[in-house]
């Protein structure tokens, strides 16, 4: 996932999109946001990132420099497939982050394989 912070793009590799019983959970190197969503991903769906899920933690992100940063909101939305199978999705998110003077919103691109539980 390569995400522009302030004006930097870091680059945060994935473990996969996890989803389970309407939840789901996308983790990765320093990164963590969950929420709720369908069993099947559709392309051009929009879900929301939540704070926290029960069972699942709290949605948060490890910066350089500043550490682990609570996720009050956000959006994922998936754009296309990779390939022929629907196993790998590639698309958009947008997340505030909890800072000092209040949140700050981040965008980002990621390409991510469906772990469907």
């Amino acid at each position: 996932m390569i995400v522009r912070v302030y004006g930097t793009p870091l680059d945060f590799p994935l473990d996969g999109l996890a989803i389970k019983n309407g939840t789901y959970r996308l983790s990765g190197q320093g990164m963590n946001f969950v929420g709720r969503m369908s069993q099947n991903v559709r392309i051009g769906q929009s879900i929301a990132i939540e704070p926290r899920v029960k069972g699942l933690g709290e949605s948060e992100l490890d910066l350089p420099q500043v550490g682990k940063t609570k996720v009050v909101s956000g959006q994922i939305r998936f754009d296309e497939f990779v390939g022929e199978s629907t196993s790998r999705v590639k698309g958009r998110i947008a997340f505030a982050l909890q800072g000092p003077d209040g949140p700050t919103t981040f965008e980002g691109t990621f390409e991510v394989g469906i772990i469907a539980q």
